[in-house]
């Protein structure tokens, strides 16, 4: 059975966010490794966005959305 932190009120858009982001580069068929390069950041970091453990700075955040071919408020609508 898989293990879910505790999420607080504040962290859930975070999360839903992250899933976006993943399901919309595994859908257009992009690595987090060529992602990560394309956007000039370690590998460690996009990840960090993915899973919903950090927010990206605007920079980044239109960078993914720019890369991905989404608009900025679908990949971090918050709810």
């Amino acid at each position: 059975m898989a293990k879910f932190k505790e999420l607080h009120w504040v962290e859930a858009p975070q999360l839903l966010a992250a899933v976006r982001v993943r399901e919309v580069r595994r859908d257009r068929g992009i690595t987090a490794t060529s992602l990560s390069r394309k956007l000039k950041i370690d590998r460690v970091s996009l990840h960090r966005y993915e899973v919903g453990e950090r927010l990206p700075n605007i920079r980044v955040a239109l960078a993914i959305s720019a890369l991905l071919g989404e608009p900025v408020t679908r990949l971090w609508r918050m709810m």
